[in-house]
């Protein structure tokens, strides 16, 4: 993720990121040098859903299967650090939007932000029925000091997203 190599090597401070259950432990494996220099918070965990147009195919389904997703065009590669095998809250909705309504995607992604990112009645969320979870973590270089003010924020943000 590139969020964790970012607050790993100082280019940010803190950074908040999504990590879907099926692949944690790869995703420990592949970062395990940057997750040592940092100090990882669980914040909450969330249920995967499917964000697509109205007038997509699966829009009239109540639940998706994994099969359902593998066979449906997913949101293509538009950027280098793309990485489809984690669940990823996009910053890029305007751009799934247009997938979505020229291209027909899908968008997996956490359950909570979807009508966040699309509140637009154009877009449904369907539920997805796997073991599909998105772990969501605070993360902060170990080495960082903080002011009691910093400190008191940090326990804040931190106490009010575990009980999301």
């Amino acid at each position: 993720s590139e969020i964790v190599c970012d607050v790993a090597n100082g280019k940010i401070d803190f950074g908040v990121f999504g990590l879907s259950t099926l692949h944690e432990n790869r995703f420990h494996q592949q970062f395990q040098e940057e997750l040592n220099r940092l100090t990882v918070v669980p914040l909450f965990t969330d249920k995967a859903t499917c964000v697509m147009h109205r007038h997509h195919p699966l829009a009239q389904k109540s639940r998706l299967l994994p099969e359902d997703i593998q066979t449906s065009l997913m949101v293509p590669d538009y950027a280098d650090d793309y990485s489809p095998q984690y669940v990823h809250i996009s910053v890029h909705a305007g751009i799934h939007k247009r997938l979505m309504q020229t291209q027909h995607t899908i968008l997996p992604t956490a359950g909570r932000f979807a009508d966040l990112l699309f509140p637009e009645k154009d877009y449904v969320f369907v539920p997805i029925e796997a073991d599909m979870d998105t772990l969501f973590f605070l993360i902060y270089r170990k080495e960082l000091v903080f002011t009691a003010l910093e400190r008191s924020f940090l326990e804040v943000v931190t106490e009010t997203a575990q009980k999301l």
